[in-house]
């Protein structure tokens, strides 16, 4: 009789704590971000860095998962459905697809360093740019972090080490007007290719080349279709990290408060981490491509083309808001 109420208390116990488990589970709050990188990504450190800090700072009552690979869309399907809230999260450029005058944030050349980047990201331009593109798009913008270090130019063509190797170059063209309108200024021609097919397009010589950044020429084995590697300082692209206003209002001011400070944490640490993968990454490239390093490019001569005939032409473009931004953004580069 002993041995039996033993066994049921035993059991009761086991029970007890699985409902613990279970309970403590179902008061998780999975939110599931998307991106278009691939598993060795920006987008993939940036979303596991933040996920790592949600969940230390909400004691496990909120949980990030990330979408990657363009699973959950394009990159400008990604901010439709973030608005319109079919999709919690995403982790994508500057919303331009919403807010075409944030594209200007993408434009090559405006960005001296990382810590220019930095600087107006934390600055009082960059608090009220994010506020701004709150406003305007309806979703709860939280934090910003770089994609990765700069954007680095690859091609099938020819070593790139001045602006005049761009020349005749049909580089692929993300479907932002500031890229193409400095690939043209540099007498590249830009060709339209979502990120999702831009593999095989490299591979079939669609198109000659592209630019991203190295964690993208790694993690999507960029370097298998591509022979040049050129360290040219493209463009420092912010992933402005954006969260539906449904799912926002769901959390509770403690896991609101949660998820901020860890997006300010990953926008204050994640810039010096991408400088230190970038360098490791460089590191496995080589042998697997003709690198053209820093040292040897002529940054001057695309600097000038840039000032000389892309600038006029995107401030015309983008209207006064983003020549306005475009000029503080410069400005603090000063």
């Amino acid at each position: 009789m002993k041995k039996a109420l033993v066994i049921l208390l035993l059991v009761g116990l086991v029970m007890t704590a699985m409902v613990g488990v279970n309970n403590q589970t179902s008061a998780a709050t999975v939110i599931k971000v998307a991106h278009v990188g691939a598993p060795v990504s920006p987008q993939s450190s940036i979303a596991e860095m933040w996920g790592k800090l949600v969940a230390e700072k909400t004691k496990g009552t909120v949980e990030i998962k990330q979408y990657g690979s363009s699973t959950l869309g394009s990159e400008q399907q990604i901010q439709e459905f973030v608005k319109a809230g079919t999709v919690d999260a995403g982790i994508v450029g500057s919303w331009s697809r919403l807010i075409p005058w944030a594209g200007i944030y993408e434009t090559p050349f405006i960005w001296n360093d990382m810590n220019h980047f930095v600087k107006y990201w934390n600055g009082k331009y960059g608090v009220k740019a994010m506020a701004t593109m709150e406003k305007e798009t309806g979703v709860k913008m939280l934090f910003v972090a770089p994609h990765g270090s700069f954007r680095r130019l690859t091609n099938n063509v020819r070593p790139i080490k001045s602006a005049a190797d761009m020349v005749g170059l049909k580089l692929r063209d993300p479907n932002v007007p500031a890229y193409s309108i400095v690939a043209k200024s540099l007498g590249a021609i830009p060709t339209p290719i979502d990120f999702s097919e831009l593999y095989v397009a490299l591979d079939r010589k669609v198109v000659d080349g592209q630019h991203n950044p190295l964690s993208h020429v790694v993690g999507s084995k960029f370097y298998e279709v591509q022979k040049y590697l050129s360290m040219v300082p493209y463009a420092i692209v912010p992933h402005v990290v954006g969260i539906s206003m449904n799912v926002w209002k769901k959390l509770t001011p403690a896991q609101q408060k949660a998820l901020l400070e860890a997006g300010k944490e990953v926008q204050n640490k994640y810039p010096e981490i991408a400088l230190a993968e970038e360098q490791e990454l460089l590191k496995q490239l080589e042998g697997k491509m003709t690198i053209t390093y820093a040292n040897e490019i002529n940054l001057n001569s695309f600097k000038k083309i840039f000032r000389e005939k892309a600038l006029p032409e995107l401030k015309s473009k983008y209207g006064k808001q983003a020549s306005t931004v475009l000029n503080n953004v410069l400005s603090v580069g000063k």
